[in-house]
């Protein structure tokens, strides 16, 4: 049975099973081959409007997964300096069957373990910070290797949360937390960033991925952070 409750000091670890994660998988699989991803476009899209694609613009890709952000300026034809990160080492493995291409340009990697990563002039970070332990101190470390422009898509509202996804013979923490809007403003205009949000269209058509995350009923929105 699945629960949503409050993250309180006596249930820190809560778990997402080895089922709903397989079901996760597979629907990570039929994507990566039949679908090009409305929050990808949309980054993408945004993206265009302020650099020029170059084989010089690195680009940090946090939660890279099986590499759909990839797959978009890939088939864009655009040019770019390119590193998937994640820490999920089945999700990687599907994308580099599709891509043999990255076999030199991902890094299997615990962004929680705050290890050296090499400085980008875009940092993306999609579905991420909400599943983390220290959101606020993980935004901070990727910040810090950001020279010009951060894109975050995350659930926000006015008063945040943090929560937990809950299942029986589970075998992995997932937290989801709901990120304060003021919190996130702060810091990153603390660090020299002018920010414009965006609403994030994948969410508002539906393209979500499972009927645990669509019970959520999160608000995810996409932030454009420009260094000044």
């Amino acid at each position: 049975m699945k629960t949503h409750q409050k993250l309180t000091p006596k249930n820190k670890t809560k778990y997402v099973s080895s089922a709903t994660y397989a079901c996760q998988y597979d629907i990570y699989k039929y994507r990566l081959n039949n679908t090009r991803l409305i929050w990808c476009k949309q980054v993408k899209k945004i993206l265009k409007k302020n650099f020029n694609f170059s084989k010089n613009l690195k680009i940090n890709d946090f939660g890279c997964g099986y590499f759909p952000f990839y797959k978009e300026l890939k088939l864009n034809n655009l040019k770019h300096n390119y590193l998937g990160l994640d820490g999920d080492k089945n999700i990687l493995q599907l994308g580099l069957k599709k891509f043999p291409e990255l076999k030199k340009k991902y890094k299997y990697y615990n962004i929680e373990s705050y290890a050296p990563i090499r400085k980008a002039n875009i940092s993306i970070v999609s579905s991420i910070l909400e599943h983390l332990h220290e959101p606020k101190k993980v935004l901070e470390y990727i910040i810090k290797n950001t020279k010009d422009c951060l894109i975050l898509r995350i659930p926000i509202s006015e008063k945040g949360s943090r929560n937990v996804i809950k299942e029986k013979k589970a075998n992995q923490a997932w937290y989801f937390n709901v990120l304060k809007k003021k919190d996130i403003i702060d810091q990153l205009e603390k660090n020299n960033f002018n920010l414009k949000f965006y609403i994030d269209k994948a969410s508002q058509e539906n393209q979500i991925g499972s009927n645990l995350i669509k019970r959520l009923k999160r608000k995810i929105i996409i932030l454009k952070a420009i260094k000044k």
